[in-house]
C-alpha cells in the first residue's frame, strides 16, 4: 500500500468516526466496524398462524383454549418479557395500529376477549405485562402475480412441478404440526425460529419456486422477487419506528421472519438479537 493510500484511509477514517467506531488494519487493506454500545436493538418472532390462514400449508393447533397451552402462552410470554421490549410489532399493515392500540386499552380494562390469532395472544398479553400501552402494524400487503404465475406453469406444462413443491411444504407443515402435539408452544415456536426451519423457508421461495422453470425473466422469477419486495416494505414500516435506545419485539409469520432475520444481522443501525429463552 502507498503513503498516499495510507494518508487518504486515515482521512476517511476521521470523517468517519464522528458517527460509528472503525478499527483498520493498514498492511492487510481491511477494517472491522465497531458498533455503537447504545444502538437499538431488535428481536424477531417467527410464528405459525394460530387461527385459520389461506397459506399453501400450514402448522394447526386444535387445542388452544386448553388450560395446558393457555399455561404455555402464559409461560412464553413471560419468556419474551426477559429480553424487555419498548415496543410490539406485528403482522398487520400501519394503518390497523389506532385499532390494535384501542383494543389493547379495552383489553388491559378487561374488555376485550382475545382472538385465536397470535398476534393478540402474544402481542397483547405481552404489552398488557409489561404495561404498553400501543401495538404498531408493519406489514405490507401486495399481490406477489399468483395468477401469472400459474398461468405461466400451466402453459409451459409445469404444474407437476410446482405441485411437489407444495407439497413438500404441505409435509413440513404436518411435520411441525405433530411436533406441536406433544411438545409445549415454547419448544415449538423455538424449533420453528431455528436454522433447519429459517433455511427451509428462505429456500422455498429462493431454490424451489425460482427454479421451478429453467427460463430466466418468467412469472416465477417476478414471484419471488414480489415475495422479498413484500418484506423489503415491511423492513421500511420497522426502520420507521425504531428509535435510539428502543428494544423492539417483531412477531410475525415464519416465512416473514426467515428473511428479515437476514436484513438485520447484517445491520449497521440496528443490533440483532437472538431470542434464546422461550423455553426457560
Amino acid at each position: 500500500m502507498t503513503t498516499k493510500l495510507k494518508i487518504l484511509i486515515l482521512l476517511f477514517i476521521l470523517i468517519v468516526s464522528c458517527k460509528q467506531d472503525v478499527k483498520i488494519d493498514l498492511e492487510k487493506n481491511n477494517y472491522i466496524e465497531v458498533k455503537k454500545e447504545k444502538l437499538p436493538q431488535i428481536s424477531i418472532l417467527g410464528t405459525f398462524h394460530f387461527a385459520n390462514t389461506s397459506d399453501y400449508s400450514a402448522i394447526v393447533i386444535e387445542d388452544l383454549d386448553t388450560q395446558k397451552r393457555q399455561s404455555e402462552l402464559n409461560n412464553l410470554v413471560d419468556n419474551l418479557s426477559k429480553f424487555r421490549p419498548t415496543k410490539i410489532l406485528v403482522e398487520r399493515e400501519p394503518s390497523f395500529t389506532d385499532t390494535l392500540t384501542l383494543r389493547l386499552k379495552e383489553y388491559k380494562n378487561g374488555n376485550y376477549v382475545l382472538p385465536k390469532n397470535e398476534l393478540y395472544q402474544l402481542g397483547f398479553r405481552l404489552a398488557k405485562k409489561l404495561d404498553l400501552d400501543t401495538i404498531f402494524g408493519v406489514d405490507h400487503q401486495m399481490g406477489l402475480g399468483d395468477q401469472e404465475l400459474v398461468t405461466f406453469l400451466q402453459e409451459n406444462q409445469l404444474m407437476e412441478n410446482f405441485s411437489e413443491i407444495i407439497q413438500a411444504a404441505k409435509v413440513w407443515a404436518n411435520q411441525e404440526t405433530e411436533y406441536l402435539k406433544t411438545h409445549t408452544l415454547g419448544q415449538t415456536l423455538e424449533n420453528l425460529n431455528g436454522l433447519k426451519s429459517d433455511k427451509f423457508n428462505r429456500n422455498l421461495y429462493l431454490e424451489s419456486i425460482l427454479n421451478v422453470t429453467d427460463k430466466g425473466n418468467s412469472p416465477a422469477s417476478n414471484y419471488v422477487s414480489n415475495w422479498y419486495k413484500r418484506n423489503i416494505f415491511i423492513k421500511k414500516n420497522i426502520d420507521d419506528l425504531i428509535e435510539e435506545n428502543d428494544r423492539i419485539l417483531l412477531i410475525i409469520g415464519a416465512g416473514h421472519s426467515s428473511i428479515l432475520k437476514d436484513f438485520y444481522r447484517g445491520s449497521s443501525k440496528v443490533n440483532y438479537v437472538e431470542l434464546n429463552n422461550l423455553t426457560e
